[in-house]
């Protein structure tokens, strides 16, 4: 087992607050998501227990370019850890990003077909209606761009 396996697994028994201990630097951050989409088990699974250990509410937190945890799985297309954040915290599915973009519609326009399906599948109906903003209409439109639309994709 490695050391920062082992730092992590202690997180779960330390009372020190999450923010402050985890502060990963940029370049392993890269690193982290480049495993996590090249589909390296072990990452996703740091990814999990870091996500289990934030609160719901730090899971919205956006960064310094507006987005939250769950648009950035969104564009960069990790099913399996935006899976993990709604589990989580369903909230996340209506939090747009710095473009007014909810994580639907950015892993719709990332032409992410798995990622929008399941994204799909957890997004509240009535928040995709024209009284909750244009949310729907940019998923329409991005759903012709990315042709994710007729009779072969559905289920």
């Amino acid at each position: 087992m490695n050391q920062g396996w082992m730092t992590i697994e202690g997180l779960r028994t330390d009372s020190v607050s999450l923010p402050r201990v985890v502060d990963i630097e940029r370049t392993h951050s890269v690193s982290l998501l480049k495993a996590i989409q090249r589909g390296d088990v072990v990452a996703v699974k740091v990814m999990e227990d870091l996500i289990w250990l934030m609160s719901r509410k730090d899971m919205e937190i956006q960064d310094d370019n507006g987005d939250a945890a769950l648009s950035l799985a969104a564009y960069n297309g990790i099913t399996e850890i935006a899976k993990c954040l709604v589990r989580k915290n369903r909230n996340l599915v209506t939090i747009p990003n710095h473009e007014g973009k909810i994580p639907l519609v950015v892993a719709c326009a990332g032409d992410h077909k798995d990622m929008t399906y399941h994204l799909y599948s957890e997004t509240p109906l009535d928040f995709l209606s024209p009284e909750n903003g244009d949310h729907g209409s940019l998923l329409l439109d991005c759903c012709i761009v990315s042709k994710m639309f007729g009779r072969s994709y559905i289920n």
